[in-house]
């Protein structure tokens, strides 16, 4: 009797006494660097190093040697760059981390942690440049910014409400608004944290509109087009995925297994869709302060990352349609998902002793970027209003 107790205590899962429960080791393990356990496509998983290598090479030497010889300065630049990321993403598909994820390809994620870091090598780099030198590289790259003025534009003019002015601000940047939470919801996965981050951002927005004056909005703008159209329906939409997702029963099989082409094509189309998908719990009946202060601290970190965009946006004169700001938050985007489930199992699983490395490097992103902003406006943060400040930390604390 005491052996049959002593096994089922083995089997179950077990809870710490700072409320967090554990997982598998695999799953632990798993967070850092995913394996792929059932492979149905040998082909696309067997390990090319060498072919990898001698296409690399050869890239390289067709860029170097097939090239014009009066090219200019800034070609011969843009091309040696060029070869250089490259090389590096090469170097990624080999030694990097896979990270929590498998789908489509672990390459794919491997890749992703590549263009992180190199965004964080870059990022460094600009710290420890002129606001004036970083803006004639971005000139270099769009030329079209050399001549950009700051930009001063309040949204709250002429507040007055209707169904008219509403509609007319249902244009691209609202859908991308909508879409860009519905990737949040897939992310977290967890309505209150959702709400609160919603709520929390547009009490952001009137703590630093006395710095940016495009935060100034309507109210309708606020609370009816920002909260309850975008951000509700993107959570909704999001959740609503997410209800789908986890209910749906995951068996995979081999593309060769399926001898119907329709069936084949599905097969390679949900290749890119997830492996399984399983509920997650941020709290637990049991959840101490300390798991408390972990989603404070997530919370804390996404409204910094996402004032990062709006402060590098003035501070750079970047506008709103230039391609900076797309490219910029795909990556940003691209690198959440996987820092989210890995903070996910830092802060939930007691055996998990380290940070994920994609997600060391997404607070080290965004640690950089903040850093940026400040040393480049010293001016706009010495009109800070320090009160607003406190009272936005304060209401950060209070509604988490």
């Amino acid at each position: 009797m005491a052996d049959t107790v002593r096994r089922l205590k083995v089997r179950t899962h077990r809870t710490s006494l700072s409320g967090e429960t554990s997982a598998s080791d695999d799953e632990v393990l798993n967070v850092h660097s995913q394996t792929v356990s059932n492979i149905t496509m040998d082909f696309f998983y067997r390990p090319k190093t060498i072919s990898l290598l001698i296409f690399a090479v050869g890239i390289v030497v067709m860029m170097a040697f097939n090239r014009n010889p009066n090219v200019n300065r800034e070609d011969n630049i843009a091309s040696g760059l060029f070869c250089v990321t490259f090389l590096f993403l090469i170097v990624s598909l080999m030694c990097f981390p896979n990270g929590p994820y498998i789908r489509p390809h672990p390459l794919v994620w491997r890749v992703v942690f590549g263009i992180s870091l190199i965004y964080l090598l870059g990022l460094t780099f600009i710290l420890f440049q002129k606001l004036s030198d970083v803006r004639a590289m971005l000139g270099w790259l769009y030329p079209e910014l050399l001549d950009v003025k700051p930009e001063n534009k309040s949204w709250a003019t002429n507040c007055a409400f209707s169904f008219y002015r509403l509609w007319e601000c249902l244009d691209i940047y609202a859908f991308a608004h909508f879409i860009g939470w519905v990737f949040k919801a897939l992310f977290l996965r967890h309505a209150g944290i959702l709400w609160a981050i919603s709520v929390l951002w547009e009490i952001t927005e009137l703590a630093f509109k006395h710095l940016l004056p495009n935060f100034a909005e309507c109210w309708w703008d606020m609370i009816i087009l920002d909260v309850l159209l975008c951000n509700g329906l993107g959570i909704f939409v999001g959740l609503f995925i997410c209800r789908k997702l986890e209910m749906a029963s995951y068996h995979w099989e081999s593309v060769k297994d399926i001898h119907t082409t329709s069936g084949k094509i599905r097969r390679v189309i949900m290749q890119f869709g997830p492996e399984s998908f399983q509920p997650v719990r941020w709290f637990e009946p049991t959840s101490t302060v300390m798991r408390i202060m972990y989603v404070w601290q997530l919370l804390f970190v996404w409204q910094i990352s996402e004032l990062n965009t709006f402060l590098l946006k003035h501070i750079l004169m970047v506008p709103i349609y230039n391609m900076l700001n797309t490219y910029r938050l795909l990556l940003i985007g691209a690198i959440v998902s996987p820092s989210i489930k890995q903070y996910y199992v830092y802060t939930t699983d007691a055996r998990s002793r380290s940070l994920g490395t994609q997600c060391w490097i997404f607070l080290a992103i965004t640690l950089i970027e903040f850093l940026i902003c400040l040393k480049f406006a010293p001016e706009l943060f010495a009109k800070a209003d320090v009160i607003k400040i406190g009272l936005w930390v304060i209401f950060q604390v209070a509604l988490t």
